[in-house]
């Protein structure tokens, strides 16, 4: 989870959660309990197989949980509308190409969409906001650049600016 560009953020919150995935004999994460509080990192580290893209896929409502919960701003995520969710989480992924090759401007414009309308363009607040992230994110300097020109290093910090 990022916080939000005011410096506003919300805790989240793992508790006791477990996920089994069919067919498979031992559970992907079981009784896993932590906080993550806002405008701190938390870091999830571990071997291969530990678990760490399950929590991701649970925080995101992609698997179902066998057990426990998950808390943003002490209320559970498993009935939140899906923008109200996009609009206080962001996952940063360790892969990710586009589609086809955007500007930076444009890719870190994305993360906007959950803050606005189904059909209205981007207002001057994302533009502010995108100008915002981009600079917290150390990457303005590449902001009229295509992804597909960024260094492995500079298109991590696009995505972050994106997840901002």
């Amino acid at each position: 989870m990022t916080e939000t560009m005011a410096g506003q953020g919300a805790t989240l919150a793992f508790e006791s959660l477990g996920v089994r995935y069919p067919g498979r004999p031992q559970p992907a994460l079981q009784d896993v309990s932590f906080v993550a509080p806002p405008g701190l990192v938390t870091a999830v580290v571990g071997p291969n197989g530990s678990g760490k893209s399950s929590l991701v896929r649970a925080l995101l409502r992609r698997v179902p949980l066998a057990s426990g919960r998950i808390l943003l701003a002490g209320e559970p995520i498993a009935p939140m509308a899906s923008r109200a969710m996009a609009q206080q989480v962001a996952v940063v992924p360790q892969r990710e190409e586009p589609g086809m090759p955007l500007s930076v401007r444009e890719f870190v414009m994305l993360g906007r969409h959950p803050h606005r309308g189904a059909f209205g363009g981007a207002s001057r607040e994302d533009r502010s906001q995108v100008e915002q992230a981009v600079e917290r994110a150390g990457i303005a300097d590449a902001i009229d650049r295509t992804t597909d020109s960024l260094s492995g290093g500079e298109w991590q910090r696009v995505r972050i600016a994106r997840a901002l």
